[in-house]
């Protein structure tokens, strides 16, 4: 049984390892990039509103999945000015053991109801062509 819920300051480790988790597992990140430590202070600074990613405007939302206590993925967006936009979703990861659940389908569909509820109609996503998961956002 798969929960979904906001997600918020004291779930930034657990995003933090699995954000790092799947970009080694992708390949197409050298280890800096994918450094935990790292990617526990971007998230930290996010979460915390005191990082913001390019043309990043207030409002910003996360949503994380949970199996059996653990946060399993999780989806983050922000309203934005990026690409004369209205929205961005920030970031989107599912650990591998669970995704083909639909988890990834159903975080998605969390935020964009979430842009939609915030009268956000034009959103803008960002993905490395290398991806092997860009076929989840076609």
């Amino acid at each position: 049984m798969i929960e979904y819920r906001e997600a918020g300051i004291e779930d930034v480790f657990a995003i933090a390892r699995i954000n790092s988790d799947t970009m080694r597992e992708s390949g197409l990140e050298t280890p800096d990039i994918y450094d935990f430590q790292r990617l526990r202070r971007r998230w930290d600074g996010y979460v915390r509103r005191i990082h913001h990613p390019r043309q990043a405007l207030e409002p910003r939302i996360l949503f994380a999945s949970v199996a059996d206590g653990f946060l399993v993925g999780y989806i983050a967006g922000h309203f934005s000015r990026r690409h004369d936009t209205e929205g961005e979703l920030q970031s989107i990861y599912v650990l591998k053991e669970f995704q083909g659940r639909g988890i990834g389908t159903a975080l998605l569909t969390r935020l964009a109801e979430w842009f939609v509820g915030n009268k956000r109609r034009c959103v803008c996503v960002g993905i490395n062509p290398k991806n092997p998961y860009k076929r989840f956002l076609r």
